[in-house]
């Protein structure tokens, strides 16, 4: 059962960890053309529970999403039980994206240079910027209310398979996520705190003692599966020079 829950886990932090980039790849487009947004730089750390499975306390993930004012941005994923897990997705305005496994002192970094961050625009309920329009993600997400989080007011989006509480007066931060259904309790990162300013800078820093390696082996995916070969070979098309 632990491997199972374990395994769920790491697929819902991959999962949790590539959604900007995914929206990056969607809005950016290939010519570099995104216009951005105000930058606001900000550091929200989101609790999520895991269900209990029997075994103990339930496992608590703490995920912080935190953005700097040259649009560099960072997501950690935390579980520290007895098999801990520390992952990082560090994605830079160059281009530059690393995948970081703390406990194993892991990394596998790619370059994109004219794929650049779309941003949402916090004065048009936090809509998708690109190529000077602001939109709900392409027509693909929406807007179905409000709802005040910490403080902040936070406006409700639906997309994506995510439904995201994003604070109107702080940069559109996620003050809270929903992964999946809403009856589906393990999904869910609640708010904790969040933090106006720029972040701490050791989120973005990755030691030079960290090992490079292929997605296949940093994601521990089964050998010659389709998504490892996907990915092995994206990898190599477009391998940073880090």
């Amino acid at each position: 059962m632990l491997n199972r829950r374990r395994v769920a886990t790491i697929g819902l932090l991959v999962c949790s960890i590539a959604l900007s980039a995914n929206l990056i790849r969607l809005h950016g487009g290939l010519n570099g053309s995104a216009m951005s947004a105000a930058v606001v730089p900000y550091t929200v750390v989101l609790r999520e529970i895991w269900p209990d499975s029997g075994s103990g306390a339930p496992p608590v993930v703490r995920h912080t999403y935190a953005l700097r004012s040259d649009g560099a941005e960072v997501t950690r994923s935390v579980e520290l039980k007895a098999t801990p897990l520390i992952q990082r997705t560090i994605a830079m305005p160059s281009g530059d994206r690393a995948e970081v496994d703390d406990v194993h002192e892991l990394k596998t970094t790619t370059l994109e240079p004219l794929r650049r961050p779309a941003r949402r625009d916090p004065s048009r309920n936090c809509a998708y910027q690109v190529a000077g329009n602001s939109q709900a993600a392409l027509s693909s997400e929406r807007i179905v209310g409000q709802e005040s989080l910490g403080g902040h007011r936070a406006v409700i989006v639906v997309g994506h398979g995510t439904t995201s509480w994003l604070a109107l007066d702080l940069g559109c931060a996620p003050l809270q996520r929903r992964f999946g259904p809403e009856a589906d309790p393990s999904g869910l990162q609640k708010y904790e705190s969040v933090a106006a300013g720029e972040p701490d800078p050791k989120l973005f820093e990755i030691p030079s003692s960290y090992r490079e390696v292929a997605p296949s082996e940093f994601f521990r995916l089964p050998a010659k599966s389709i998504n490892a070969l996907k990915r092995d070979k994206y990898y190599e098309e477009h391998r940073s020079a880090h």
